[in-house]
This record gives structure tokens, sequence and C-alpha cells, in this order.
């Protein structure tokens, strides 16, 4: 059913929120006018996208209002303080059945994206619908010691991504600082006994200042500093003919020993084991795109490509190392919870072998859980085995309830077979009771229809489907269960038995002899 896409299955599946969320950031050292002018674009598309979600009969709108905020990104994070190049646009959505038109923030940010298109001087921006997020859908850390060879293949692999289709939203981790000049000494000036050192520090005394004295005023300590004057310093054309001291006592011209060119800083730099690290994220349409299968074509593409480029490693991130790491610690909660179960149902049975009828039961329970899904129309998620966890105890109580009931009978003296007989509808009711009940517990759940509701009902799906098929698995295979035990036990008497019998002692002169 998996295979065929009967169900579907998303590890982390995507909670709507009510808001639609786009975060902005610029290049660093970006003016706040320019910033600004690029939130008004987002706030225009906004605009735009509203009046597909407007009523035109009553003129009412399922948009309740639009916050720009240009300075900082919000949230109370890394990038919450002010910055002139970050900006976050944020718009609060009626997603209710009662809202004039209906709507999904997922839908409504997937036509703001298309009515604001691209803007210049973006160095990311990013729409967000979804209520929380555990990590990037897509994220590829790469690590080496070349930053232009990392350049090279973030490059690659934003190109290949964009070629993926439900993926958006592409950016790296490389952050480009303010515009800087890079110095580069000429072999003139090596000639004439001068270091990159001395060119740099000549030309910083010329410009900002080299300080000369200090002079102490009351508390006050005032530097005395020795620049060009104003004018030879407000133009970067006259670093040319700025004069260079060589080493030799003489002088020469900048132009003759060294040349000049604009580039850009990194205003951060990851390092992970001394190696310079960047990340390249994406996000994807998972009603539409298989996360699994885009993951392992990405991973078999960077392989290919990281061929000719051996001293750069790749490391799969975000939600997929999330979903490796979260399926391990499943795995071993589960043999975790089924070692107690049966450790505390092998201390009132009395019996190593007993707690076995009742564990048997458990994964029949699954088909419950998984016909609930299909039932409510809900992919399965990580949430919905943790509501299997939940669904185990309660499983184990009904049959405990019932195998202590015929271990009873039989211990007074009642033959087996008609006890589990008997026990089927003496336990009819309390077992009918327990599992109802917790149906109709979580039945609201079911059908809420707000945001917690949604996220909540994969786990209450499986809890209440679970234990409702499982009530009736329970009634008939945990007296199947147990004569089947019955027979192995009956089984093994009989050939130790036959063993005995073939058993002649040993004579006490043979064992004398012995």
């Amino acid at each position: 059913m998996f295979r065929t896409g009967m169900i579907s299955y998303t590890f982390f599946p995507r909670v709507a929120a009510t808001t639609a969320n786009a975060t902005l950031t610029m290049a660093e050292g970006t003016p706040f006018e320019v910033t600004e002018a690029a939130v008004t674009t987002l706030d225009q598309a906004a605009i735009v996208t509203t009046t597909k979600y407007t009523n035109d009969e009553t003129g009412d709108t399922s948009i309740k209002g639009i916050l720009s905020t240009v300075g900082s990104q919000g949230g109370g994070g890394r990038n919450s303080s002010g910055s002139s190049n970050r900006a976050r646009v944020q718009v609060e959505l009626d997603t209710s059945s009662s809202a004039p038109v209906p709507l999904s923030a997922a839908d409504f940010v997937n036509d703001w994206r298309a009515a604001t298109g691209s803007i210049m001087g973006v160095e990311s921006l990013t729409y967000r619908s979804e209520r929380f997020r555990i990590a990037d859908p897509i994220n590829v850390q790469l690590t080496g010691t070349d930053g232009e060879e990392l350049d090279e293949v973030v490059a690659a692999i934003e190109n290949k991504l964009q070629t993926f289709a439900g993926v958006f939203d592409v950016g790296n981790s490389l952050s480009n600082g303010k515009r800087e000049l890079n110095i580069t000494l000429k072999p003139q000036g090596e000639l004439l006994g001068l270091n990159l050192q001395d060119v740099t520090t000549q030309v910083r005394s010329a410009f900002f200042g080299s300080e000369a004295q200090r002079i102490q005023r009351q508390r006050d300590d005032i530097r005395v500093m020795v620049k060009y004057p104003i004018n030879e310093r407000s133009d970067l054309a006259r670093l040319d003919d700025l004069v260079i001291q060589t080493g030799n006592n003489s002088e020469a011209r900048f132009s003759d020993v060294a040349t000049v060119s604009w580039g850009r800083s990194p205003s951060t730099i990851r390092r992970i084991d001394q190696r310079r690290a960047v990340n390249v994220t994406a996000d994807l349409d998972k009603t539409t795109v298989d996360e699994s299968q885009l993951n392992l074509e990405l991973e078999t593409y960077i392989t290919s490509l990281l061929s000719s480029y051996p001293q750069i490693s790749f490391s799969m991130e975000g939600e997929y190392r999330a979903q490796q790491d979260s399926s391990t610690e499943m795995l071993y909660s589960t043999l975790f919870i089924i070692l107690v179960i049966y450790t505390l149902l092998a201390i009132p049975f009395k019996s190593y072998t007993q707690p076995l009828v009742v564990i048997m039961v458990i994964p029949f329970s699954l088909i419950g859980c998984i016909m609930g899904h299909v039932i409510m129309g809900i992919g399965m998620s990580v949430f919905s085995f943790w509501g299997v966890l939940a669904l185990f105890g309660i499983l184990v109580n009904d049959s405990l309830v019932m195998v202590d009931w015929v271990n009873r009978r039989v211990n007074n003296g009642m033959d087996k077979f008609q006890a589990i007989i008997e026990s089927g509808a003496s336990r009819f009711r309390p077992i009918i009771l327990t599992s109802f009940t917790t149906f109709v517990g979580v039945f609201p759940i079911l059908f809420d229809d707000s945001s917690q509701g949604r996220f909540l009902a994969p786990m209450a799906v499986s809890l209440g489907f679970g234990i409702l098929f499982a009530t009736f698995i329970t009634l008939l295979m945990v007296p199947c269960n147990y004569l089947i035990l019955e027979d192995i036990k009956r089984l093994f008497k009989r050939n130790q038995d036959e063993i005995n019998e073939d058993y002649e002692p040993i004579s006490n002169d043979l064992r004398h002899e012995i």
C-alpha cells in the first residue's frame, strides 16, 4: 500500500499556520532605503495576492493584515537584532471554515511568491507557511579548504536543485560582507624590498591615520593622528598617486608597486574540524515531491560531482539527518518498550512464555492504524508512530485482562480449553468498553479544524482506530495464541517423556567401575 501510493508517508509533515512569512536578506552593508524598497515590492505583491482571496459580492477578504519589519527579521533569534540589510513581511490569514474565501497558508504563499518574482540585490528570500519547522527538507553540508572550489561546488548544486520540480527557495549559508579593496604586490615592488604588509600599512596610515602622540587632558586621553588632508583621502582615485616608502629609503608611486581590485569579504566563516563549511538549502512541496527519492538522487549527483574535487567532502543534513536519527531512536525505543512490557507481564503471570501470548498481538494492531489513515485521508508521519507506541500500552491492558481471567479459572480447576471459551464471553464487555471509550476520547481531535488539531490528528488516528481494530484481534488472537502455547508445551512434554522411557539407569556395579 505504501509502494503503490495508496498511503502517503511523510516523516515530518507540514502543519499549516495561520500566517505567511517572507524573510529577506540583502547584501551586507545595504542601506536601509534599499531594503525598504525591496520590502515595498513584497508588500505590493501581497496586496495583489489578496484580491484573489476577496469575496466579490461582499468585498470581505480572508487576509486580516500585513506587517512589515525593516532592519530585523523578528523571532527573537540570532538575526533579530537591527540590521539594515534584513527584513520580514508577515501576512495574517483567516484559514477557518467561516472565512469569506477558503484558503490555506501554503496556497497563499505560492501565489505570493509568483506575484513577487525576483528582486534585484536580494541575497536570500524565503517564504514560510508552516507552524513549525524541524529543519530544512534539503540541506547539503560541504566542507573543504579551498574557498574558490567550495564556491564552484555550491553553484553547481544550486543549479541542479533548480532543475527539480517542486523545489524552491534555493540558497546557501555564504554571506558576503561589505565591499573591500584587495591589494596585490607587483614584482617591481618585491625588487624594491617591499612586502604586502609594508604597502597595506602605509595605505592605512594615509587614509585612516597613524598615531603620533597622546595628550592627557584631565581624564581624557587625546590621540593625535597624522593622515592625508581631507581632499587627498576623499577620493580613492588618489590611491594610485600615493607615495610609498621603499626598503632602500627611496620613494615610489603606489601604482608602480601594487595593484588594487574591488571585492567582498565573507561576513562570517564557519569551520568544522578546521575546514570551511557551507550549507546549501532548499524547500520543497511535500504534497507532490517524494522527499526521500529526491535526497537519494541529489546524493548520487553530489558524489559524482565531487570526484573532480577530492578535497571537498559532504553530508546530508536537515530533515534527512533528523529522519535517520529519529528512526534509530524510535527503533531502540520500541525494543525497550517491548522488553519492559514483557518484564511487567512475566511478573503477574509467573511465566516466561505467557507474555509472548500478549506481545504477539501487537504487530497486528498496525493494520488498524494504517486503515484509519486511509479512512480519514491523512498521510502517515512520525507522529503516527508516536500514537502507535501509546497504543501498545492500551492493547496490552486488554490482553492482560483476558489471560489473567483464564489463569484464575485454570488454577481453580477448570479445564484450559473450557476456560478459554468462557473468557471471550466473560471479558467481552469490559474489553469493548475500555477500547470504545478510548476511541470516543480521541474522536474530537480527528475532526478538529484548527492547526493544533491537525498537528495531533495522526497520533489520534493511530491510537483511536488502532485500539478499535485491535479489540477484535485481541478477542480472537489471545485465545488462539494461548492454545498454541499449550500445544507447544504438550509437544515438548511428550518428547521429554519418550526420552525418559528410553533412558536406562546405570547399575550400581557399572557406576562403581566408572
